[in-house]
């Protein structure tokens, strides 16, 4: 995770910034992204609902209008998960923005001659799309999301992260829940290995792999293990508090 924070404040309209329209540029994009990820390790649905905002009504130039999306429909689907907990409805809403929103991503994927050229972002695109229907319980809408994900870039470790968490949503039985152990200890074997990703580049989804894989881990008995995956997942993220909640639990609060 880049522990950017933000250090320029984006005009969000023309009229923020008198006569002339301020541009946002990738480096702000990022920025915004990373306080989501902060609200996010941290729980705050509001923090997080304020960032989605800046982003949607951030100006950017044509070029950066796919990241844009891609970076709000991220944010939409870290608040749906947020609020899941208290506001289903709120959720879902956040959720169904997501969905919409990565349309509009997809729509606007790269062609030369007519011809879709796809990319990392258009496989995450997918992935943070099945994520959000997996929210909202459509399985069937999630499945087809992911599928075009895998197809696209089926070692990307964002698109095996969110496959896992859709399988461990729709786990019912022990051999379920090993079989989505089985896939995020892959995604975070594939986190391990991925090289260090270009300034501006989305990067999200190694802590939470980790805090996932250890909260299997703990469901299934195996604390020792757990322990190490939520301490690593900590190492990544200090302020993940589902993480933070977890290891309080192994310990007994020590």
């Amino acid at each position: 995770m880049r522990s950017t924070l933000l250090v320029a404040t984006a005009c969000f309209s023309v009229m923020s910034c008198g006569s002339a329209a301020f541009a946002a540029d990738s480096g702000e994009l990022g920025d915004l992204a990373a306080q989501i990820q902060f609200g996010y390790y941290g729980g705050d649905a509001r923090a997080l609902a304020r960032e989605v905002q800046a982003i949607a009504k951030l100006q950017v130039e044509d070029s950066l209008q796919r990241t844009l999306q891609y970076q709000l429909a991220y944010g939409q689907w870290k608040l749906a998960e947020t609020l899941l907990a208290t506001d289903r409805s709120g959720a879902k809403r956040a959720a169904n923005n997501c969905i919409d929103t990565a349309d509009k991503g997809l729509e606007a994927v790269p062609k030369r001659a007519n011809i879709i050229r796809p990319d990392v972002m258009h496989a995450e695109l997918y992935a943070i799309q099945a994520a959000c229907a997996a929210v909202r319980e459509e399985f069937y809408k999630a499945g087809k999301a992911i599928d075009s994900a895998r197809g696209l870039q089926p070692t990307n470790p964002r698109v095996q992260l969110v496959d896992a968490i859709i399988a461990i949503a729709r786990a019912k039985s022990a051999q379920d829940r090993s079989g989505a152990e089985r896939m995020i200890v892959a995604t975070v074997a594939a986190f391990d290995a991925q090289t260090p990703l270009p300034a501006n580049v989305p990067d999200w989804g190694h802590a939470e792999a980790l805090a996932r894989l250890g909260a299997l881990q703990l469901q299934q008995g195996n604390r020792i293990e757990a322990r190490n995956s939520i301490e690593r997942a900590l190492v990544l993220a200090s302020d993940y508090v589902w993480a933070r909640e977890m290891l309080g639990k192994i310990t007994g609060g020590r």
